[in-house]
């Protein structure tokens, strides 16, 4: 009895080893093929950082990656699960479906380091400034053709309008007693912004309502934003949703 039990386990183990084996050996090729691809497309050396699998339809490899003078900067290649690259490793430029999100992410770190000054100037030093490009694309990424790390950051964000800015910050408050003197901050931010002529689709403010829980108010249609009151209309608009 102990014998066949024995027998069964070590099968199941070297099933279980044999199984990560071929997916770690899949891992590895995914790796590679996203490497070749990246060396292929652009002249900076990039660093392998992590690598993901999604087992939610699309089943894709997620592989990290961040440039060698930017460590700061994380970007992924998606690898489809047959490893293959959508649309080929050697088709760049040809459409907006780019296998990877370089530029993307290279244009979010731009316009957070941007914004950083200002927005601790307005609200501290612990203040985080996050700029996510609203990307639908499911086997690859939305990327415009004309989008390269070379243009300057009002040249990307010309070709990149459906972003998202967002404010997490401590110092600030929306009771009606700090209403008005958050909404000037609110709208001296905005005026940098539209000043530099820049345009997000939306800002949002992730402040604490209490010791323990925070909530957002989300500013959109910038463009017809020209006052305080207007901002103030729009966070009480907000508010009493």
């Amino acid at each position: 009895m102990f014998i066949i039990i024995g027998i069964v386990v070590a099968v199941a183990v070297v099933g279980i080893i044999s199984v990560k084996l071929y997916l770690s050996s899949k891992e590895n090729k995914a790796i590679e093929l996203a490497q070749e691809y990246l060396s292929q497309k652009y002249d900076e050396e990039m660093n392998y950082e992590s690598i993901r699998f999604s087992w939610i339809d699309p089943s894709l490899y997620h592989v990290s990656f961040s440039p060698a003078n930017n460590p700061e900067l994380v970007f992924e290649v998606l690898v489809q699960q047959d490893l293959t690259i959508q649309g080929g490793i050697r088709e760049f430029g040809q459409s907006n479906s780019s296998a990877d999100n370089y530029c993307i992410k290279y244009f979010e770190y731009l316009m957070e380091e941007f914004l950083s000054d200002d927005a601790k100037r307005l609200w501290g030093d612990d203040v985080k400034v996050t700029v996510l490009q609203i990307n639908s694309g499911l086997y690859s990424f939305s990327v415009p053709p004309e989008l390269n790390n070379t243009m300057s950051l009002n040249e990307m964000e010309a070709l990149l309008k459906n972003y998202w800015i967002y404010i997490k910050t401590s110092e600030m408050k929306l009771d009606d007693q700090s209403l008005e003197e958050s909404a000037n901050r609110i709208f001296e931010f905005i005026q940098v912004i539209k000043n530099n002529g820049f345009m997000p689709e939306t800002i949002d403010f992730w402040y604490p309502t209490t010791e323990d829980e925070t909530t957002d108010v989300a500013l959109r249609n910038l463009n017809e934003i020209d006052t305080v009151d207007q901002v103030m209309g729009q966070l009480k608009a907000e508010l009493a949703k």
